[in-house]
């Protein structure tokens, strides 16, 4: 968990907190998706889990899995591609950690939340934890830095 951490110390920039409670009543998502991701409820991930309308909210809500680095992105971008193939890399290494996930920003089950949370460049990591968004607080994008944040914010 985040005790003993506060997130303003490493950098973050809490993401409107009192708009973006994702999980209570302030924000409503539809559901679009011809082809709904699918995510395992219930245990750490081992790999970048895949969110769409139907999945982002109850991934969030799982508790075994409270802490997410999720990357927001689009299919045609040539940034996003490179950042990817890293959070796949490192997410064997953080299972229990840190949860990775990934939006497609141009895709009709991921513009939704993209355009709720007003991600406008790609790529764009946001962290999540219990309810609030913070905006990833480096521009190392690579696997050691990526690891090492995660083990930082993962600690009790």
């Amino acid at each position: 968990g985040l005790s003993g951490i506060n997130p303003k110390e490493l950098g973050f920039k809490m993401l409107y907190p009192t708009i973006f409670r994702l999980l209570g009543v302030g924000c409503i998502f539809t559901a679009t998706a011809a082809h709904p991701a699918e995510i395992r409820l219930g245990e750490p991930h081992s790999t970048v889990q895949t969110l769409n309308v139907d999945t982002f909210r109850p991934a969030l809500n799982d508790p075994v899995n409270r802490l997410w680095l999720l990357k927001f992105g689009a299919a045609w971008d040539a940034w996003s591609r490179p950042l990817e193939k890293t959070l796949d890399t490192i997410a064997p290494d953080l299972v229990g950690k840190i949860a990775i996930g990934k939006v497609d920003c141009s895709a009709p089950d991921g513009k939704e939340i993209c355009e709720e949370l007003k991600v406008v460049n790609y790529p764009t990591i946001i962290v999540y934890h219990d309810g609030d968004f913070f905006k990833y607080p480096s521009w190392r994008r690579d696997a050691d830095s990526m690891i090492e944040f995660a083990e930082r914010m993962s600690k009790p």
